[in-house]
């Protein structure tokens, strides 16, 4: 697969992240049953905002989603839960979809972010990915493993 649009960093709700380099899952399925695709004409560059905060939605109500300790503001071990998604585009040289992978589960601090979709409607030639989106239970700023991704 190859990166488009320089793979940018989608994150949203992001925080509580630990310093510590993140392993990234090799691959994942897409595009996510839950999520709609957004189809754009390929010569538009915008990105469909709607489409990013509807996985955020999707993703806070996931189990652990919004646990945290709310006199420490940390994660708590064993039930607090970060789950991740790539998004990414697919298509051809008229259209293109924006489509979400279905998300990874991760712990409570850290999620192992799929660089590479095998999406189930389009060969990998036609696959780009162009960022990323997860949650962090306790909503702080972005940390550095989440730059780095």
């Amino acid at each position: 697969m190859r990166f488009a649009l320089g793979c940018f960093l989608v994150s949203l709700l992001v925080g509580c992240a630990t310093a510590a380099p993140v392993a990234a899952a090799k691959s994942v399925r897409g595009p996510w049953a839950r999520i709609p695709a957004v189809e754009m004409p390929a010569e538009d560059r915008s990105i469909p905002i709607d489409l990013l905060r509807d996985v955020a939605d999707a993703l806070l109500q996931r189990p652990g989603a919004r646990m945290c300790d709310p006199v420490t503001r940390r994660p708590i071990k064993g039930l607090s839960t970060e789950y991740c998604a790539t998004v990414y585009v697919a298509g051809g040289q008229d259209a293109l979809s924006w489509r979400v992978s279905e998300p990874v589960l991760g712990s409570h601090d850290r999620c192992s972010v799929p660089l590479h979709v095998e999406d189930d409607d389009h060969p990998a030639r036609s696959v780009w990915v162009v960022g990323f989106i997860h949650n962090h239970p306790c909503g702080s700023p972005p940390s550095s493993v989440d730059l780095l991704a």
